[in-house]
């Protein structure tokens, strides 16, 4: 196909005038080609973990079969329904019930992940030059194009966590745009429904959005208002469900955690390493790698659904209490397991463990970097928001049980967009550094032979 040399320089001019060069969008489709790529690849190599798949599709397969939707597992707690409907729907859509079509799904939504992921950069990196660099790195990062390949929530999670982000973010610029604010309300809502790890980060960034406009009371108002319905309406709703059904007013989750208040308390000592373990104890107490019994959990199964979540926290408490010495500790040992850039060898390959450590480090550091030097900027509404989304995560970390694939699309995702920050700023003091001990601007010292004139 010949394009004629009349359209060719017409779409020139036009790059031209919106200061895009025409390299640039090609090397951006190709980054989001490749993104697409690996991804594909993944549903055809990797043989990910099965996980929580069954409970994910059962609720998929009731829900189009007419039947309630909330039913609670043998661990005693309820799965929070978003990603339940997103199968129901995927299947709905194709008119198959085939695990293919909802890995293919996740593949658009990871793919789009990137989008956003670029479209984030764009607005906080020097240029549109350096915004390409968290493109690559959301493109190709393993912990993303993994969960794009598994049956779990991870995927569809990071899309509507990053989307609700960058519109929020839109939003909640120096000119507030009411629409954007409840469009990321609407996202967010939805991603509390698929993994509820956005509860903690309400609060932080309420209290973030009344000092910003404190002296506007009547804009934190509408800002609160247009970001509070859809993401209240989305989990009252669903917390009435499961009260109606008889399931107890439950802490929605995604089980993290659950299993500490479950009577394995002394367990969590030896997963954390505070307290010796063998190699077969811990394979025995991974999360998702062991059994939810013992006496506490045999009395919550004899109470009424609402008094069993109850009983798992007051004996908790009561562990907590009796072992504060402990705590400081294993406090410690949490924060250090959600913030390390290696997985548990136990759990994954040699390879897997070394490749998430090479990729995650710069991912860690450089977009640590480059959100703090976003965060001393006068314009730095993203960067509140992923810094809200961080400090809420750690926090929760460091309460419950966790594990890195945890942190993956409250962290990692909402850093990569800042990567462009800090190569730039990398960029510009190696060349400040070059250019010092450059021979030819070196200025000429009073003492130096060279310098003088021959006579």
């Amino acid at each position: 196909m010949r394009v004629e040399p009349g359209v060719a320089n017409r779409v020139t001019s036009s790059f031209a005038r919106l200061g895009i060069s025409q390299k640039l969008v090609i090397l951006e489709l190709g980054l989001f080609g490749v993104a697409l790529l690996l991804r594909l690849l993944a549903i055809m190599w990797l043989a990910p973990s099965e996980g929580d798949q069954l409970e994910y599709l059962g609720g998929a397969q009731r829900l189009l079969e007419g039947e309630p939707l909330p039913q609670k597992n043998h661990m005693l707690f309820v799965r929070a329904p978003g990603y339940s409907i997103f199968i129901a729907l995927v299947w709905l859509i194709t008119g198959t019930r085939s695990l293919l079509s909802v890995k293919l799904a996740q593949v658009v939504f990871s793919t789009a992940t990137c989008w956003y992921v670029h479209a984030m950069a764009k607005q906080v990196s020097p240029s549109r030059r350096w915004a390409l660099i968290p493109l690559a790195a959301a493109a190709g990062y393993p912990y993303l194009v993994y969960y794009a390949a598994c049956i779990g929530t991870e995927a569809v999670f990071a899309f509507l966590l990053a989307a609700g982000i960058y519109h929020l973010g839109k939003g909640l610029n120096d000119k507030v745009v009411l629409s954007q604010v409840f469009l990321g309300g609407v996202l967010l809502g939805c991603g509390n429904l698929v993994r509820p790890n956005l509860s903690t980060m309400i609060p932080l960034l309420a209290m973030w959005i009344i000092v910003r406009w404190l002296r506007n009371p009547l804009l934190i108002l509408r800002i609160g208002t247009a970001l509070a319905i859809p993401i209240f309406a989305l989990s009252l709703t669903w917390t009435y469900v499961v009260h109606k059904r008889d399931l107890g007013l439950i802490w929605i989750s995604d089980g993290g955690g659950i299993w500490y208040y479950a009577g394995h308390f002394d367990g969590a000592l030896k997963l954390y390493g505070c307290a010796p373990a063998t190699t077969e104890e811990l394979r025995a107490l991974l999360p998702g790698k062991f059994m939810m019994e013992g006496p506490v959990h045999d009395r919550a199964r004899l109470l009424p659904p609402p008094k069993q979540q109850g009983e798992f926290w007051r004996t908790g408490l009561e562990w907590d209490r009796r072992n504060l010495d402990h705590q400081a500790c294993l406090a410690l040992r949490k924060f250090v397991a959600y913030w390390r850039p290696w997985v548990n060898s136990l759990g994954y390959s040699r390879t897997y463990v070394l490749l998430s450590t090479i990729t995650s480090l710069p991912v860690l550091l450089g977009g640590l970097t480059g959100l703090i030097i976003a965060l001393r900027r006068k314009e730095r509404v993203l960067a509140m928001l992923v810094l809200a989304s961080i400090v809420s995560s750690t926090v929760v970390a460091m309460i419950f049980s966790t594990e890195i694939r945890y942190r993956i699309p409250l962290v990692d995702l909402l850093l990569l967009p800042f990567l462009g920050i800090s190569f730039a700023a990398l960029y510009r003091f190696v060349s400040r550094l070059m250019h010092s001990r450059s021979p030819r601007t070196r200025a000429p010292r009073l003492d130096d032979s060279s310098s003088h004139l021959p006579a």
